[in-house]
């Protein structure tokens, strides 16, 4: 350690007065009723509560503004489908039906024949044994004279239906938790006061558990971690070190990254002795995308990325997330990450060069050994497949986004 820099136990000292490690404990800590609950791991209660707060007669103090204002967000985001107008239209007859109509998870529809839509939420399971045309072909034979018949696929991330999965994957509209709770955060000013609780309550249960984004956590996550990186890295090598849990994983993530650098996938990426919460990996298109030679001060120090792909702490139950760093990049560099944000579809605000960190994507790894106590007990092969997935699918993000972007001039 050098002269100048401070003891971990000064370190730790002043971590722990720190105005955003104090923000951070109070977050992490505010009672939450989903919480008590479990609400986080179940996804049958994610679309009791959905469907509780969709359905107009129940007393949330909302009507039917949930569905309309929805309804408005799948326009904006599907503009071909020509339903706009039904946001303006008075849906106080809908009827939401919950796993009780050929398990489809919701059912919701006009007591006329205007509007039927059919969701199928897939939060912590895949899709199995082409369930979609079997919601698909339910909702026609039964509903086939409705004006418009929609079909959501929520998830996460928004994903797109794979073609094994769906003989019509284009019928299916992509729907991504971060859109639903913009919907569910527009709704606040106009609920109830116990129904504003449950709606602030459960979008903070998606932050937490990594179902969305959660961009003031993950700054002041990241903020601590740069200013204190020592009292952190050392507390997970002592806590969560190789003989615990965490350092377990944290083995088998490395494992994976490294197999895959070596066969070309990644430029660079955490090496096989790193003992950080972060670790990451980068590729060489965004490298030449965002321009990563590593020239300037930034986010990261003196020679900065201008971007981190992170399998993202915790340990037991990982995140894969695109971070980019904008500061003290050139406008050419922060007009790319922009633009990147955009294709993204991040709700977080404009990037500019005073921005620390901005995490523009984020996919789970459906990773949860926080319950495990044992080593022996984790299957090694299903965590590298499950960890392997999500990389794969943070890597056709990236495909379809740099294709769609276009290739950054590189200014020397």
């Amino acid at each position: 350690m050098s002269d100048n820099q401070p003891s971990i136990e000064v370190q730790a000292m002043r971590m722990l007065a720190d105005d955003d490690f104090l923000a951070l404990d109070s977050r992490l800590n505010r009672p939450n009723v989903f919480e008590a609950v479990n609400l986080g791991h179940e996804e049958i209660r994610h679309s009791a509560f959905l469907a509780w707060l969709l359905n107009p007669s129940n007393p949330h103090g909302l009507g039917d503004l949930f569905i309309r204002r929805l309804l408005a967000e799948l326009f904006e985001e599907n503009p071909a489908g020509g339903f706009a107008s039904l946001a303006a239209d008075d849906l106080t007859d809908l009827k939401v039906v919950r796993e009780s109509e050929s398990n489809i998870d919701l059912l919701i529809r006009t007591r006329d024949d205007r509007l039927v839509v059919c969701v199928e939420n897939k939060i912590f399971s895949g899709l199995h044994d082409r369930q979609l045309d079997k919601y698909h072909r339910y909702v026609e034979d039964m509903y086939g004279d409705y004006r418009y018949r929609l079909y959501v696929l929520l998830t996460p991330a928004g994903y797109e239906p794979a073609d094994d999965q769906s003989e019509n994957p284009s019928s299916w509209l992509p729907f991504s938790y971060s859109s639903l709770a913009g919907v569910m955060e527009s709704l606040i000013p106009y609920a109830n006061d116990r129904a504003r609780i449950c709606i602030e309550d459960y979008i903070s249960v998606l932050k937490k558990e990594s179902i969305m984004e959660d961009d003031e956590l993950d700054e002041l996550a990241s903020n601590l971690y740069g200013r204190y990186r020592g009292v952190s890295d050392l507390v997970n090598e002592r806590c969560a070190g190789q003989a615990g849990i965490a350092g377990y994983l944290r083995g088998i993530y490395l494992s994976v990254l490294n197999e895959d650098k070596d066969s070309g996938g990644f430029s660079d990426c955490a090496p096989m002795d790193s003992t950080g919460a972060y670790l990451s990996f980068h590729t060489v298109a965004m490298d030449e995308y965002l321009h990563n030679d590593r020239s300037r001060a930034g986010s990261w120090g003196a020679a900065s990325d201008t971007y981190q792909y992170w399998v993202y702490p915790s340990l037991l139950k990982p995140t894969i997330k695109l971070e980019l760093g904008p500061s003290g990049q050139p406008s050419d560099v922060i007009q790319a990450m922009e633009s990147l944000r955009k294709v993204a579809k991040a709700r977080n605000p404009e990037i500019s060069p005073a921005n620390r960190y901005r995490v523009i994507k984020s996919i789970p790894t459906r990773i949860d050994e926080t319950e495990t106590v044992n080593a022996d007990d984790i299957d090694v092969e299903a965590i590298k497949k499950k960890l392997r997935k999500a990389i794969n699918s943070m890597l056709d993000f990236e495909k379809k986004a740099l294709a769609e972007l276009g290739t950054m001039p590189v200014v020397g």
